[in-house]
């Protein structure tokens, strides 16, 4: 089970995994925006990560 992540007009699926260690965000085949983050790192570090990566 994934979730989602908005910022702005930015939709992102999140997956979560214990064997990573940073944040990384990624445009798949069909265009989906997703954010491999451990299980650690909440939402209120996510949404910073996001805006600074925007641009």
């Amino acid at each position: 089970m994934s979730e989602t992540l908005v910022v702005d007009d930015l939709s992102f699926e999140v997956r979560r995994s214990a064997r990573r260690r940073t944040l990384e965000i990624t445009l798949d085949r069909g265009g989906e925006l997703r954010i491999s983050a451990p299980p650690s790192v909440g939402d209120k570090c996510l949404v910073p990560f996001v805006r600074e990566k925007r641009f």
